[in-house]
């Protein structure tokens, strides 16, 4: 336990001042300072120290623990000429923060001591591994041949998009019509539903007609390649991290779970 401070004599005139205009407060077994007629301990210091310098307040020196020791005088003197300013709405207020707080720092050391995350297992990460390719370098990469129109010409495209030939595609004359011969690739390619078309479609294969509000669309699929992901063993590090956030969550929602079970137990 920290020793009590000698004061500089002014301070000590302050607060001695301050404390003659009040009957002798109850003073705390680890009271350092009183002022304004109340105390100011080792705990409250101690704890002001872990929060401000991330320190114990036994490992600073006399001019450090005296510099804390004002700072919560001050902390104090604020507070107490705030409290005299507020309405009962505003205290009210006030007291629903607190209470929240406290809720908040208690949820936390229940949850420090219930919510213990499981450990990702080897078949999670593999489960994840196989669903999530793309995101590991795997993937597809579809060649085909693209007829697109809008819906308003439908009446002239549509007939030759019918026709599995590609030479009819390329001769179509619709206004506001698209024939090419792209690469869709599931790294980069913005149009996921068009390789999903291809895909399903297979290769050297025509797809059937795909139509959205504003265009209808068929391929000629040339060739669909796959494109092998990373080695699972090279990656198991970074799904494992990508997974941790979910068992801690699990094991957030079971303690929360647990909670209400026991606190209804005890209520009934």
């Amino acid at each position: 336990m920290v020793n009590r401070l000698k004061l500089p004599a002014a301070l000590s005139a302050l607060l001695l001042a301050a404390c003659s205009q009040q009957q002798a407060p109850d003073v705390a077994d680890n009271t350092v300072v009183i002022f304004a007629g109340q105390s100011i301990t080792t705990s409250q210091l101690e704890v002001a120290a872990q929060r401000s310098l991330g320190r114990p307040y036994d490992s600073l020196d006399q001019a450090m623990q005296q510099q804390l020791i004002d700072s919560l005088i001050s902390a104090q003197a604020m507070a107490s000429l705030a409290e005299q300013s507020l309405t009962e709405d505003d205290m009210q207020r006030l007291d629903y923060q607190v209470a929240a707080y406290k809720q908040e720092q208690l949820v936390k050391l229940y949850l420090q001591e219930y919510a213990i995350p499981q450990p990702v297992s080897q078949q999670q990460v593999e489960q994840y591994y196989a669903e999530h390719p793309h995101e590991f370098g795997g993937g597809y990469i579809a060649d085909v041949s693209l007829l697109q129109c809008q819906i308003s010409d439908s009446e002239v495209c549509l007939p030759k998009m019918k026709l599995e030939r590609l030479q009819e595609w390329k001769e179509t004359t619709a206004y506001n019509s698209r024939f090419a011969r792209i690469s869709l690739n599931s790294l980069i390619e913005a149009d996921s539903s068009l390789l999903k078309l291809a895909k399903n479609t297979g290769a050297e294969n025509y797809s059937s007609i795909k139509t959205d509000k504003d265009s209808i669309t068929r391929l000629y699929v040339h060739s669909v390649t796959e494109i092998a992901p990373e080695p699972l063993a090279t990656v198991s590090t970074k799904i494992r991290e990508r997974l941790a956030p979910q068992q801690l969550k699990k094991a957030i929602r079971e303690a929360a779970a647990k909670a209400r079970a026991a606190v209804q137990s005890q209520t009934n």
